[in-house]
């Protein structure tokens, strides 16, 4: 994404696509704006100014963009429009002053690389923000958006399914019983209305598939039922974990009997001393040492390396965690003429170098639950964390690996399919945003409550050395040819590229969706740096 200032005008923000053509000899450039529209509802729809059709996208130039706020309502309507933020991703129903059709759910998603997308489609199961169930059996309860004056009224054994009235506003529900009020979020969580009534009124919030749900009761067997709180503390005694000393992978191009790459997992060096505090260091003899305290015991400890590869699964009829661990990866060029016979392994940071064992390479933990009423994952917690390391790489390994991951094709006469190329130049919005135009996917979604993949350090030397791609091998894979060129442009010698976090928290995705974003998060940030460290471009 790049800015484009008119004079007399705006700066203008936008989006660049390249991609190469199926004969490989053209690239084809699109230019966008940095907003869309996606219309993927049953019914034309007013934008501001602009009409959207039905299963239509279309650029916008967002002309007050420092308020961040867009109206929309059904073509032709005659009644105030909905308003909406697109300045951050959200999602949400908004109320379309329409009897026939009464709501319309937008989502605005947000990234560096591709700038607003914004979805409208027609209402499903889950869209509403909340169903709101009232299970109690005389006792209404009152409720209304924070900062919003339009108060509703749920009699007893009574449900409605409820949406924000005014969606620029905090998405938080005020609670009113018997004068006592209460403010909650939508999170998942458990309490009590009239803690000092004879008969107080308990709550929960709840995923019932992708439906959010609050419910309220004067029975705590309900509560404890739907909040699944037996599963909660229910322990996880069945535990299994594997531990391999070292682990070895060579990989061979058996075509023409040529290695490529050795794999290790190797465990952790040894240490000679190990620091207990600033001032007190034990010293082993051999592989024993004896540890004391100001009391005077003492125990003695052998000094053992940890294993290059480790895995911990615990599981029980709800839950499931895993923590996995390489402490040690190290991948060595196998070809006969190389510049660098190790293409890479971690490094102790400069500003974290000491003589402690070091921390793993790569650590990945998980802490998954599954309800069996709604069937619903719940991924409460995954982290994976990456050391800084050393990458150095040449030329002809990678044409090598190129060579060996291509499939192999009959020899007949070579075709080309330009229906892709066509279709991108005659319809290059529906194009570029097919994903997010595809409504037919039936993958569950999986709640994340904290979703963490750490920043990358790592230090690159690239160097021209080896063997030379065919034009013809090159046109298959574009991005390598494309790495090729601006890492033949100057030399690479131990360059730092940083890669911020990917993190999200409190939302929801399907795995398609979520490998997409991370592979696209981590892609951009690796090309923003290359241009910046590598070329010294300003981007």
């Amino acid at each position: 994404m790049t800015s484009c200032k008119v004079i007399n005008d705006r700066t203008y923000m936008v989006c660049i696509d390249i991609v190469t053509c199926s004969f490989g000899m053209t690239k084809i450039i699109t230019l966008a704006s940095s907003t869309a529209i996606i219309n993927n509802s049953s019914f034309d729809i007013e934008v501001a100014e602009n009409v959207i059709k039905a299963n239509q996208i279309i650029p916008y130039w967002p002309r007050y963009i420092k308020e961040g706020v867009m109206c929309v309502r059904y073509l032709g309507g005659i009644l105030s429009a909905s308003c909406f933020s697109i300045k951050d991703k959200h999602r949400t129903l908004l109320r379309m002053n329409d009897i026939e059709h009464p709501t319309l759910h937008v989502e605005v998603t947000a990234t560096d690389y591709d700038g607003f997308k914004i979805n409208f489609s027609d209402y499903k199961i889950g869209d509403a923000p909340l169903l709101i169930v009232n299970s109690l059996l005389n006792q209404s309860i009152s409720f209304c958006q924070k900062e919003d004056f339009h108060t509703q009224i749920l009699p007893p054994q009574y449900y409605v399914y409820y949406t924000w009235n005014d969606s620029l506003k905090p998405q938080e529900l005020i609670l009113a019983t018997n004068g006592d009020n209460l403010t909650i979020k939508l999170n998942p969580v458990c309490g009590i209305i009239d803690k000092e009534n004879e008969n107080p009124t308990y709550y929960a919030i709840f995923h019932d598939g992708p439906q959010t749900v609050l419910i309220f009761s004067s029975e705590t067997q309900i509560i404890d039922a739907v909040s699944d709180t037996s599963s909660i503390n229910e322990s996880m005694n069945s535990y299994i974990q594997i531990g391999l000393r070292c682990l070895v992978i060579s990989i061979i191009n058996d075509i023409n009997h040529e290695d490529l790459l050795y794999i290790s997992l190797n465990p952790t060096k040894d240490i000679s001393k190990y620091q207990i505090d600033k001032n007190r260091y034990v010293k082993f003899d051999g592989d024993v040492a004896e540890i004391s305290d100001e009391e005077g015991n003492s125990i003695h400890v052998k000094r053992d390396t940890l294993d290059g590869f480790w895995v911990g699964y615990g599981f029980s009829t709800n839950h499931q965690a895993i923590n996995l661990k390489i402490n040690n990866l190290q991948i060595d060029n196998q070809l006969q003429i190389t510049l660098f016979p190790t293409i890479l392994y971690p490094i102790i940071s400069k500003a974290t170098a000491t003589d402690i064992p070091e921390k793993p390479f790569i650590e990945l933990s998980l802490f998954k639950s599954q309800s069996v009423r709604s069937n619903t994952i719940h991924i409460k917690y995954f982290k994976l964390l990456i050391q800084e390391f050393f990458m150095s790489i040449d030329q002809g390994l990678i044409i090598a690996i190129l060579a060996f991951i291509k499939q192999q094709k009959d020899p007949a006469a070579p075709t080309v399919d330009m229906n892709p190329d066509l279709k991108r130049i005659d319809k290059p919005l529906e194009t570029l945003f097919k994903g997010e135009t595809d409504n037919t996917s039936e993958e569950s979604t999986i709640y994340f409550d904290n979703l963490h993949l750490s920043p990358l350090k790592i230090h690159v030397s690239f160097s021209m050395h080896g063997a030379k791609a065919s034009e013809q091998l090159l046109a298959e894979y574009p991005i390598v040819d494309f790495l090729l060129q601006i890492l033949n442009v100057a030399e690479v010698q131990d360059v730092i590229l940083k890669l911020n976090f990917y993190e999200r928290k409190n939302d929801r995705y399907t795995i398609t969706k979520l490998t997409n974003e991370i592979s696209n998060h981590y892609e951009d940030q690796f090309l923003k740096q290359l241009h910046v460290v590598v070329l010294g471009l300003d981007v």
